[in-house]
């Protein structure tokens, strides 16, 4: 049967595959076949577009992953101040003066951070949070009621935003244009089964000494991309008339 991998493959999948059968095929000298050396150089470039457009996706879900870790952020501060705020108005003088005190550092820091960029947000909150706990204003938290609680929260929520902003960073970087997966896992899939298995299969029959054992691990690379495809397109659509694998 012929050898294909299957047009429900995802993306992920075909990069995977594409990966594996070149790393397959660089364990021997293949110059000498210059229409696989062809092949293979075709496979090497349509892969790494596709590697690129797949860590560009991931971009996308780590920019949603910071407004999400924002959001909790932002609501950290809000809550932060509202339970100074509290502790302003208490009858007790201690209490209701230390909550002035902290009040008006935070003014430096702008009371309202969490309208600004995340750069910029970052920034202040991390200085912010630098200053409660310092000598001189963590007796004044820790006095008032509530605020303790608060201020471990937001430092933990600045925390998380910070590893998520500084990880979009990294991708913004590297950020290129670049075609949608859904469509460039199909330019690989169709080097690998319109050229790369048929001009294999075609040298195995022709040279058994030289293909056979490569395309032997060739067809296996295949075999359980396909497999892994079809479990998971099962898991999926459970409710469908499940489809043949052997297509």
């Amino acid at each position: 049967m012929k050898k294909t991998i299957f047009h429900y493959c995802d993306s992920n999948e075909i990069n995977t595959a594409a990966f594996a059968i070149l790393k397959e095929m660089a364990k021997l000298d293949w110059t000498a076949d210059q229409i696989l050396s062809f092949i293979l150089t075709e496979l090497i470039s349509k892969n790494l577009e596709l590697t690129e457009s797949i860590e560009q996706t991931l971009g996308d879900v780590l920019k949603e992953n910071l407004r999400n870790e924002n959001e909790i952020a932002d609501k950290d501060f809000v809550a932060l101040k509202m339970f100074i705020r509290a502790n302003m108005s208490l009858p007790d003088a201690s209490k209701s003066a230390d909550a002035k005190d902290v009040w008006e550092m935070m003014k430096s820091h702008n009371r309202d951070l969490h309208n600004l960029s995340y750069e910029r947000q970052l920034a202040l909150s991390k200085s912010l949070l630098s200053n409660l706990d310092n000598e001189k204003f963590k007796p004044k938290v820790e006095n008032l009621i509530g605020v303790p609680e608060r201020v471990e929260a937001y430092k933990l929520s600045t925390t998380v935003m910070e590893v998520s902003y500084s990880k979009v960073m990294e991708i913004n970087a590297q950020e290129i244009e670049v075609v949608a997966p859904s469509t460039l896992k199909n330019d690989v899939r169709k080097v690998i089964n319109n050229q790369l298995l048929p001009h294999l299969e075609n040298a195995a029959n022709a040279l058994p000494e030289i293909y056979q054992a490569t395309y032997k691990v060739i067809c296996q690379i295949v075999e359980e991309v396909n497999t892994k495809a079809h479990t998971r397109k099962t898991i999926n659509s459970k409710t469908e008339p499940e489809e043949s694998i052997s297509e």
